[in-house]
C-alpha cells in the first residue's frame, strides 16, 4: 500500500470519528460524506496501481496468455 493510499484511508477514518462527535445531524452527514470521498479516492488510487502493474506485466512479461485450466 502506498503512503498516499494509507493517508487517504487515515483521513477517511478521521472523518468518521469526527462524525461521531458532531453536535448536529447535518454536520454528521457532512463528515460522513467527506469520509466517503476519501475512501473513494483511496479505492481509485488502488485501482490505478493495479492497472499499472498489469500493464507492466504485459509489457515486460512473457507475453503468454493466462492459463484457464486447473493444475
Amino acid at each position: 500500500m502506498s503512503d498516499r493510499h494509507a493517508e487517504y484511508w487515515e483521513r477517511a477514518e478521521y472523518c468518521e470519528r469526527q462524525s461521531l462527535q458532531a453536535p448536529r445531524p447535518e454536520l454528521r452527514a457532512h463528515w460522513l460524506r467527506l469520509a466517503e470521498c476519501w475512501r473513494d479516492m483511496a479505492a481509485d488510487k488502488q485501482a490505478i496501481a493495479s492497472e499499472k502493474f498489469e500493464q507492466l506485466l504485459q509489457d515486460k512479461g512473457t507475453h503468454q496468455t493466462d492459463s484457464t485450466s486447473a493444475h
